[in-house]
């Protein structure tokens, strides 16, 4: 009985926590193979806008033209490009310094900026750590536990011009970490 419970409450929970949904895709694979189909993405229960980008950026489950399924691995893949549910172009690409997981590249100039999403199985939520590469590709990560102001101003080298602009915004906004990432390139 208690068995039977349990199953019960875990597929009632599993049923509400996420639901799935197809986007058309664009790949482009290490072998410049290029992939044109749909791929399965995750949604959030609440608003089935927002996709999960953990549901697809280690491993994409594909469905070409006739609808066959193939599963690609993040580190056969160069590119994938899609529109998501809210009309926003989104790429993600591999990069070397995440061997399994596919990135989304927010920026790229002299500076390149990514999102690193994973999810976090303790409390079952998907998180992202800001990746910066400056104009000598030395990496800066920004996360849960550091101080997105103090990672800009070490980022930025402490650029008198850019302390004031980092100390009286949000740092955590995307529009504010493009507007200093901006800034800094018309810097150096």
């Amino acid at each position: 009985m208690r068995k039977k419970t349990f199953l019960g409450i875990f597929f009632f929970i599993s049923l509400f926590t996420y639901s799935q949904n197809t986007i058309p895709v664009e790949i482009i694979l290490k072998n410049n193979d290029t992939l044109i189909g749909e791929m399965k993405i995750r949604v959030n229960l609440f608003d089935k806008q927002l996709i999960y980008p953990t549901s697809f950026n280690e491993k994409v489950k594909f469905y070409n033209s006739v609808g066959e399924k193939t599963k690609i691995k993040s580190k056969e893949v160069s590119k994938l490009t899609f529109t998501d549910l809210k009309g926003k172009n989104r790429k993600f690409v591999k990069i070397k310094e995440f061997k399994n997981h596919l990135v989304e590249l927010v920026y790229s100039n002299k500076v390149h900026w990514y999102k690193h999403y994973y999810y976090d199985s303790y409390n079952h939520t998907e998180n992202t750590i800001e990746e910066l590469f400056d104009e000598n590709g030395k990496q800066f990560s920004i996360g849960l536990f550091n101080s997105y102001r103090k990672k800009m101003r070490k980022f930025t080298k402490e650029n008198s011009n850019l302390i004031e602009f980092i100390s009286s915004n949000d740092m955590k906004k995307d529009e504010n970490i493009l507007k200093a990432i901006k800034m800094y390139e018309k810097e150096i």
